[in-house]
């Protein structure tokens, strides 16, 4: 993704996820390249290491909501999460770039 499109995409000024990607290619998580078709564009990857950690925090996101929510049958979880989405789209006027837990937008799609 080019890192313009991932600032937008985060609602984020450039200056500020230059500062957020640094760390993260330091830990050899993401990479920054040159976009072959226009060098004054940096296109940002996921490393297999930074898809990894991905993946182990969202599996580990997942076990903590099925242990918070364990007593909840399936029916009443869709039912608190389409609930916890109202709420959310109301504090937020509908904001889709305010921060929201992704396990909300999965699970209403």
């Amino acid at each position: 993704m080019a890192q313009t499109d991932l600032a937008a995409e985060t609602d984020a000024a450039a200056s500020v996820l230059v500062t957020q990607l640094n760390p993260l290619e330091a830990e050899a998580l993401v990479t920054r390249t040159r976009d072959p078709r226009d060098r004054r564009r940096h296109l940002v990857l996921l490393t297999e290491k930074g898809q990894r950690l991905l993946r182990t925090a969202a599996a580990a996101q997942q076990q903590v909501e099925d242990d918070l929510f364990r007593s909840l049958n399936e029916s009443q979880r869709a039912q608190l999460t389409q609930l916890l989405v109202l709420v959310r789209d109301d504090l937020t006027e509908g904001n889709e770039h305010c921060g929201t837990p992704a396990s909300l937008d999965r699970k209403t799609s």
